[in-house]
């Protein structure tokens, strides 16, 4: 019996745009936008300025998922992956 290979892909920036979904939940709550360069290059809890604790707890948040952006192209990408795994 032949194995077939499975790929296993993480939704969260990669299918979904959760740095996204996180900056404009950040900015509605503490009025301070944070750019995605000013992110780069950063621990995750040096990315935002204040309130790192508040972050963490947006995932948690009812809908947070289900209300993220698709990445653009990612729909596209998983057809064919799907055709070869």
């Amino acid at each position: 019996m032949q194995k077939v290979p499975r790929l296993i892909v993480d939704m969260d920036d990669v299918l979904a745009d959760a740095t996204g979904k996180l900056i404009d939940l950040y900015e509605r709550e503490f009025g301070v936008r944070v750019t995605r360069e000013s992110m780069n290059h950063k621990e995750d809890r040096e990315k935002f300025p204040d309130n790192h604790d508040a972050v963490y707890q947006f995932v948690f948040q009812k809908g947070f998922f289900r209300t993220m952006s698709v990445n653009e192209h990612s729909q596209e990408v998983m057809k064919e992956l799907n055709k070869k795994y």
